[in-house]
C-alpha cells in the first residue's frame, strides 16, 4: 500500500486508524461513519507527511465536521 494516496473507509465497522499508519504517501483520508471513538487514534497518522484531508464526520463519538489538515 505504499502508492496509495487516497483512502475511503466510510460506512465500514472500523474501530482504529492504526492500520493506515504505514501509508506513508496518503493524501486523503475518508472514515466518514465508521466506529472511531476516540479523537486520539488521530496520532498513528503524525507520520503521514503528505496527506492534506481527513474526514471524520458521523463517527460513534466523535462529532466534527471534518478535519483538514496541512502537515502535523
Amino acid at each position: 500500500m505504499s502508492a496509495l494516496e487516497v483512502l475511503s473507509l466510510s460506512v465500514n465497522n472500523i474501530s482504529t486508524l492504526k492500520d493506515v499508519q504505514g501509508c506513508y504517501n496518503l493524501k486523503e483520508l475518508d472514515v466518514i461513519m465508521t466506529s472511531i471513538a476516540d479523537i486520539h487514534e488521530v496520532r498513528y497518522l503524525q507520520n503521514l507527511r503528505k496527506l492534506k484531508i481527513l474526514a471524520l464526520i458521523e463517527n460513534q463519538y466523535i462529532n466534527f465536521l471534518s478535519f483538514f489538515i496541512f502537515g502535523f
